[in-house]
Order: C-alpha cells, then structure tokens, then sequence
C-alpha cells in the first residue's frame, strides 16, 4: 500500500516488497545539519574571541545566537543540559557560596551569570554534526589568529626588554594561547584530509592549507614569548597523535595506552606539588624568564595567604577581584591595570582555593575529573579525531594550571571549547551513530530465513 502526501509519502511493507524509509521532503529550503553545526559554532566562539578583546557587543551577539539556537532547537537543549547536568554542581556550591562570601551580591551575580554561560555552552555543545562543529572551532581561531597578526601590535617584555607580538588585545599570553589553540585544532584537520577519499589533487592542496595553519599559528605562539603556551602545544601535539592512533590500534595496545594515561594521572595526584616545581624551573631555564614570572610570585603569594586565612571555604566565587576590595585594589594599583580588571592569580590551584577553599576543590576536581575520565576511555576504546583532538585540548589546559588561571569562566571562549570535548562522551555513547546518519538510513527488513538484499548498506 501506498500513502501519498504534500509533503512526504512512505512505502508500507508488503510480503513481496520490504519497508523501505525515505527522507522527507521539506517544505521550504534549509541548511543541513554539518551547516548548521558550522556556523553555530564558528559564530558563537568567534564572538566570544572578539569580545575578549575588548567588543562587548560580541557578547550580546553570542547571547543572541545561542539563545535563538535554544528557541529553534528546545528539545535537544534540554537533553544535552540533561546528560551534562553533573556540570552545573559547580555554579550550585558556587550559590551556596554566597552565605560565605566576603561580597555576596557579587558572587550571586557572578554565579547567575556561568550558570547562563553553562547553559548556553552545554546547549551549543550539543550541535548535531560533532565533525562540523569542531571545523568551527578551528575556523574561529584560525580566523582569529589571522586578524591579529594582520592588525596587532607588540609591547614590551619586561624579562630581557625586549618586545612580543601581543595580537589584538594587547596581551603577549592571551594571544599566545589563542595561536596555540589555533594550531591544535588545524591537526584534527589536518588528519580528516590525509584519511579522506578526494582527488589527490584536492587533498594536497587542503593539506598545504591547514599545514600552512598549523605553522603559522606556531609561529604566533613563539613570536609571542608565551612560554607556558609553547610547552602545552608540544605536549598537546603528542597528545593528540597518541589518542589518534589508539584508536586504530589492538586491543592490547589500547590497553597498555590507558594503564600508561591512568599511571600518569596517578603521579600527578600524588607528586603535583614536585611536578609543579620542576614545570616552574623548566620554564625558567628555557625561557630565561625572571625568578618572579613577570610578577607571577607576587600574586601567588597573595592568594596563599588567603587561602591560609579562610583554608576550608574560602572567601566566595568571584569575590576576590571586586571594586572596594583593598587587596585587590593594591595589585591593580601596583601593576597598573587599566579599568581594574582583566587579572587573576595565574595558577588554577590557587584560583579555586581563594573562590571556595578545600570543599570548593573538592568539587571542581571531582566534577571536572569524572568528564576528563570518561573522556579518555572513550577516546582509548573508541578513538576518532574529534576524540582525539578534545583529548589534546584537554591535556593542554591541564599542562598550563600551575602558570594560569584555567577554568569555566563568564563569557569566555575557553568555556565553548571545554564544555564542547568535555561534553561529548555524554553526548555520544557507544556505538551511537550521528542522528542525520540514522535518520537517511534505507535498511530492509529481512523476514527469518530470507538472506539480506545485496546492496542494503550494513549497520554502523
């Protein structure tokens, strides 16, 4: 039997004819899925790389488009806010924070505010191509990159005198560990092309391209004496090559690749303080930084004080760096920091000690170490590039705790980046296959005894 519509129509299974699924037409054009991941993706984390340096507009604008994202797309939202719902315990003892905090209407603000960017990520996170919307993120950087060594300028380097290429934004760091972010996503590119099945010349001409990139974006990363980013992109290119071939590799070698990642992971937990010093020597004798870290020893030895202070739950989140606070009114004065903001105490560790002392740690540590577990595993087990690459990112935020302030902050694009890998193995689980694959799947149904037809496409 056949029953015919407008807009669609469907073939009934018979005993002489099996079901067959069509895709359904639409009513009107529209972009497909990979598009639609694209775009979102590359909008929303440009934006938010714009607004780092100084565009406040480009804030508005991601809230604009992740918001209408969320309107067109609700049911997905939900489900993606759903399975990473494990993410929102940090803004929840954020929240109670507040009992404690030394301001706490600006930690109530602050907390309404990431739990708005959580939203909002998760939510985008969950576009419907994985492989699209890691495109966008490296079309974002990539972008972002160019425009600033196109248009930036350099500032003096108090180490030797000497100057670095700081970008848009006047920041040698900040720069330095967008071009490293740029020159880590170019890899996963970079792989897709070399596995790809085009013409050679079309491979060869993609691959100068995103070499190109990578190249480029490292060179950025040098010319911007950002030290602790040159570090982290070694070791997030490592990364990234071993996950990439776990995943193509026997068992037995994924095995012996997780016990190698777990040891690692358990030596840091149990020597990070003796990791940390030699990361900080490393850095100094390679670099021939100055003993203080451009002034690194001075904060942190402001916060350890804090943290001695108020050492079970801190001082609030976000209650530190607060106009009218005399503490941090004396490092913006001392360091002449225009506007009173844009500082933290580069290093991780100490930043959520002051926000939330040991409970506080606790939290953060357990919240984002179940997402970076599960994570690896899948990763080792079930490697792709997109895997792969979250992997490489994520060693590369963790390489960088004991030199900066790495975290899920307000508004920023690190946070796109974080909660899209991190996001992931909940999104995807095993053996899942991407909705638009299923959904333009023609599978026949098969009666018992009957052998399957010979151009059926076999199940992924």
């Amino acid at each position: 039997m056949i029953l015919m519509g407008s807009t669609n129509f469907m073939i009934q299974a018979s005993d002489d004819f099996p079901s067959v699924r069509l895709p359904q037409s639409s009513a009107g054009p529209a972009l497909s899925p990979a598009w639609q991941s694209f775009l979102l993706i590359w909008s929303c984390e440009g934006a938010l790389l714009f607004a780092s340096v100084g565009s406040r507009l480009c804030i508005v604008a991601f809230i604009l488009i992740a918001t209408l994202w969320i309107i067109a797309k609700p049911d997905a939202s939900i489900a993606a806010l759903r399975r990473n719902a494990i993410l929102f315990a940090l803004p929840l003892f954020y929240f109670v924070s507040s009992t404690w905090s030394i301001f706490p209407f600006k930690t109530l603000y602050s907390d309404a505010a990431l739990v708005a960017t959580f939203v909002l990520a998760i939510a985008i996170a969950a576009a419907p191509d994985r492989r699209s919307a890691a495109t966008g993120v490296w079309a974002a950087y990539a972008t972002f990159t160019l425009f600033s060594l196109i248009f930036g300028g350099r500032v003096y380097w108090e180490a030797e005198g000497l100057t670095a290429f700081a970008g848009l934004g006047g920041g040698k760091n900040v720069f330095g560990h967008t071009s490293a972010l740029t020159a880590i996503t170019s890899l996963c590119l970079l792989s897709w092309v070399w596995d790809g099945k085009r013409p050679l010349a079309m491979r060869t001409m993609a691959l100068a391209v995103f070499f190109g990139i990578f190249l480029i974006s490292a060179y950025a990363v040098v010319i911007a004496r950002a030290s602790g980013s040159i570090i982290a992109l070694g070791l997030a290119t490592l990364t990234f090559f071993v996950a990439l071939l776990s995943g193509r590799a026997s068992g037995s070698i994924r095995f012996l690749i997780l016990f190698a990642a777990v040891s690692i992971v358990l030596l840091y937990v149990l020597f990070g303080e003796a990791i940390k010093e030699s990361v900080t020597g490393l850095i100094l004798q390679t670099f021939h930084k100055t003993p203080a870290l451009s002034g690194r020893l001075y904060f942190w030895a402001t916060a350890d004080k804090i943290i001695a202070d108020h050492p079970l739950l801190g001082i609030g989140y976000d209650a530190f760096w607060t106009h009218g606070n005399p503490a941090a009114e004396g490092l913006w004065q001392l360091y002449n920091i225009p506007g009173r903001s844009g500082i933290n105490f580069h290093n991780t560790g100490r930043e959520i000690l002051v926000a939330g002392g040991i409970v506080g740690m606790v939290v953060v540590v357990t919240t984002i170490g179940t997402l970076i577990v599960k994570q690896l595993i899948r990763t080792v087990l079930h490697g792709n590039p997109v895997d792969a690459l979250g992997v490489a990112i994520t060693a590369y935020y963790v390489s960088r705790i004991f030199t900066e302030s790495v975290d899920l902050g307000l508004w920023q694009p690190d946070t796109i980046i974080m909660l899209f890998f991190l996001s992931a193995p909940a999104r995807m689980s095993r053996g899942a296959m991407s909705t638009e694959i299923k959904d333009n799947l023609i599978v026949p149904k098969v009666r018992a005894g009957q052998r399957s037809y010979p151009n059926s496409p076999r199940r992924l």
